[in-house]
């Protein structure tokens, strides 16, 4: 489990940094017992899975853009901004992430699939039927379950069975999208919108289906040329929500400071013929659309359809620029990932 093999990596570096301190100022001392340093793995996903015989290069070009490159691993385990994921192993198969803030913890099982390979922040299952998982931790944090299905019928599904804090559903959005949350109603982590392509990079139909804790995605296969590539993708927020909280609240309108912060967004903002639309829509002011994020992130049934809509298209269209001068860059890193 994490906290356990996260507690060797650290008795390695205090075993290391004693090394050090008992030597320094010794010339004359006998030379110190060299401790093994920790192995540090790479592999890259994306080429892993553009690399599928029979897909075409529209659906290679496609999956460059879908699939994030991979983090790098420390001896099985992934350390992000919010979260410590350790990778499946032949004794454990599951993929286990636990949040910094609070310690709250999921882990990820795909059943019927048995592990085949793993290297760095990628572990490679082998299913029923030709079909294969490439479960990854991308650079940002997210656990990515890449599915590759070498042949079907009319549908296609697979499911990933979930153990989460206690208390806490998935429950879908909208968007197709899902979102974990706690008993207070919290949103503890996301499934990114699922997103599936056949072997000519055509986008096919797919859709989650919750069960209790297990998520299944559902791929509508017909007319499909195979193979046909699918992902869920699943985040944590919390921390990162706090950050963005904290971010905001930070912003103390009326002090010079933000006045010109305000004043310089509104520029660029203005200048972005883009997103006009959706910044009038949120009130066509840098501190409308603040509060309005503000709301998004604590409580975003507060907003209408119509409010939700008009953020996520200014986000999209705005890019990161406008957060940064804000000061707000937690915030965007929480959209991105919604």
């Amino acid at each position: 489990m994490p906290k356990k093999k996260w507690s060797n990596l650290l008795i390695a570096a205090v075993a290391s940094a004693a090394v050090v301190l008992s030597t320094s100022g010794m010339a004359n001392a006998a030379p110190a017992t060299e401790i093994e340093q920790p192995s540090v793995e790479y592999i890259d996903a994306t080429e892993v899975v553009a690399g599928t015989p029979g897909l075409s290069t529209s659906a290679q070009s496609k999956i460059s853009t879908l699939i994030p490159e991979s983090a790098t691993s420390l001896e099985g385990e992934v350390v992000s901004d919010n979260a410590i994921t350790t990778m499946p192993t032949d004794e454990d198969q599951s993929i286990t992430s636990l949040a910094f803030d609070g310690g709250q913890e999921i882990s990820l099982v795909l059943p019927g699939a048995e592990l085949t390979e793993a290297e760095g922040a990628v572990g490679t299952f082998s299913g029923s039927d030709g079909e294969t998982f490439h479960a990854q931790v991308t650079e940002d944090g997210a656990i990515q379950i890449v599915n590759v299905i070498e042949q079907g019928t009319d549908e296609h599904s697979f499911q990933i069975k979930t153990d989460i804090p206690a208390g806490s559903k998935w429950k879908i959005q909208e968007d197709g999208s899902l979102e974990l949350k706690g008993k207070d109603a919290e949103v503890l982590a996301i499934a990114e919108t699922p997103w599936s392509i056949d072997a000519n990079g055509k986008n096919l139909p797919t859709k989650f289906v919750i069960d209790g804790k297990t998520i299944t995605q559902v791929v509508d296969t017909d007319g499909a040329v195979f193979p046909v590539v699918s992902d869920p993708s699943i985040w944590w927020t919390i921390g990162t929500s706090a950050l963005c909280v904290a971010e905001i609240a930070s912003l103390a309108v009326g002090a010079a400071k933000v006045i010109k912060a305000f004043a310089k967004a509104d520029k660029i903002i203005k200048s972005t013929k883009s997103v006009i639309k959706a910044y009038n829509k949120l009130g066509g002011t840098v501190k409308s659309v603040v509060d309005k994020l503000k709301k998004y992130v604590k409580k975003k049934s507060s907003l209408t359809k119509a409010q939700i809509s008009a953020l996520e298209e200014f986000f999209t269209k705005i890019g990161s620029t406008v957060f940064q001068i804000l000061g707000l860059g937690s915030c965007y890193d929480l959209l991105k990932r919604r």
